[in-house]
């Protein structure tokens, strides 16, 4: 059932209650009347004691960010390098573009063998929902008053989004395990040995100190760019039971400054900016390697979400000092660079066809197809983006001769792009449409700098 997003306001109860005292008094008959008592206030009550808030429960290991990176640590046990010690037991992040550290200092159960658990947030999923026509997100959710298999149908498609929703959000997770066996991380088939992880220990009476080096490829997925939020969480407890961890057991750690992953980190955060409904994520040791999750229709929603992986730049032209190529999220930007430094993100509208270099200038060609809501009719058009030798972008092309709709449409370009365009049957319900075949050509004109449309009947139909 699709549920319409409302706002509800909140209501409160408001009780009054209260008693009048009931004063009874007596006197002796054919006496004087008596001598009024004297009304003596009741003392206060003195008051309570304020009672301190209750602290937060500790964890039993400390967890927090290193109080100093260095530049080049050596990993050999010793951990003064990393700044004064939370105390003991306790275990320190470090993470860079490199990689990241671990910082141990443990005594004694925490000796014998620990949990840590690193995470970054995990990329927002969107509500299951379709839109309506006139805009409005209609929630996906099980009302009340569904009949028998309607309500076991609607049941399923949650608990698969469920399920997605959960192994979506496992993937910003590593758990790793340090025991004398070293470090280990959790995988589908059980623990098994970090690849490339330098593990170094030192025994200091009846403390143990651990340094830790992890690659990129031992972190968790990224939905932040640049990064700056973890959460850990360091747990006793046997090796052959992996810990269900509670939020308190888990401390936010932020970073000092913020982290980009390189190459292209500059760019990746505008990516973000971009495509900020559509969960985006990455991973450090993979950071050109984008994911998107979104309906499979974006147009109208659903019922289910799927992701899709695109690789984020791809670099195609160089203009003078400019580099150009295309950024890809779930839509394609032109991305332009000077000097190795993000000038700009260019949404080019459609999928991306071809470019050419004309007029001092680089031309990206763009067509979009897609069904046109209610009346069934197809949408097709072309676009054109120029970017200029600073930076500058335009878009040389006319699009008014185009028919509002067509029943059946192709796309068509030659291979310089002097000539391209679409053909086909417009729409029968457009009465301004004379009705058969059309093609609508666009070809550059050099005396006004952009490319003029004209429609025509295709050869062979005449």
């Amino acid at each position: 059932m699709m549920k319409r997003n409302a706002m509800l306001a909140p209501r409160s109860l408001l009780l009054l209650t209260g008693a009048a005292p009931l004063v009874l008094l007596t006197a002796s008959c054919g006496s004087a009347p008596p001598t009024p008592p004297t009304v003596v206030a009741p003392l206060p009550k003195p008051a309570k004691a304020a009672e301190a808030p209750a602290e937060a429960p500790k964890p039993e290991i400390l967890v927090a960010w290193v109080e100093t990176t260095p530049p080049n640590p050596v990993i050999d046990g010793e951990i003064d390098e990393w700044g004064e010690s939370q105390g003991s037991p306790s275990v320190r992040l470090s993470v860079t573009k490199d990689g990241a550290h671990l910082i141990a200092d443990l005594v004694g159960d925490a000796k014998n063998g620990l949990w840590i658990a690193l995470s970054a947030p995990a990329a927002e999923l969107r509500p299951l929902g379709e839109w309506g026509r006139d805009g409005t997100f209609y929630k996906f959710d099980c009302a009340e008053g569904l009949e028998p298999e309607a309500a076991t149908k609607c049941k399923a498609t949650l608990d698969l989004h469920a399920a997605f929703t959960a192994r979506h959000a496992a993937r910003f997770e590593r758990l790793f395990r340090l025991d004398a066996k070293g470090l280990r991380w959790l995988e589908a088939g059980g623990l098994s040995p970090v690849p490339n992880a330098i593990v170094a220990s030192k025994v200091k009476g009846d403390r143990v100190t651990t340094e830790i080096s992890l690659p990129l490829s031992a972190l968790p997925r990224i939905s932040e760019s640049p990064a700056s939020t973890f959460s850990l969480a360091a747990v006793t407890g046997p090796a052959d039971k992996a810990p269900a961890l509670a939020p308190e057991q888990r401390a936010e750690l932020s970073a000092p400054e913020s982290i980009d992953f390189e190459p292209h980190g500059e760019l990746r955060a505008a990516a973000r900016m971009h495509a900020l409904d559509q969960a985006f994520s990455y991973h450090p040791a993979q950071p050109n390697i984008v994911e998107l999750v979104d309906f499979p229709d974006r147009v109208h929603g659903g019922t289910s979400l799927e992701p899709t992986e695109q690789v984020l730049w791809e670099p195609v032209t160089k203009l003078g000092d400019l580099e150009l190529g295309y950024v890809h999220v779930l839509d394609t930007y032109v991305g332009i660079f000077k000097a190795k430094k993000l000038v700009d993100t260019v949404l080019l509208v459609g999928e991306p066809k071809g470019f050419v270099e004309r007029n001092k200038m680089v031309h990206f060609f763009g067509y979009d197809e897609h069904m046109i809501d209610p009346i069934g009719a197809t949408s097709a058009s072309w676009s054109v983006l120029a970017v200029d030798a600073t930076g500058n972008t335009s878009e040389p092309l006319d699009s008014d001769l185009l028919p509002s709709g067509w029943s059946s449409v192709t796309a068509f370009q030659d291979k310089s792009f002097d000539r391209f365009g679409v053909r086909g049957v417009p729409y029968g319900g457009d009465e301004s449409e004379p009705g058969g075949p059309l093609e609508v050509v666009w070809t550059w004109n050099k005396k006004k700098a952009a490319y003029v449309p004209s429609r025509q009947v295709p050869r062979g139909k005449r």
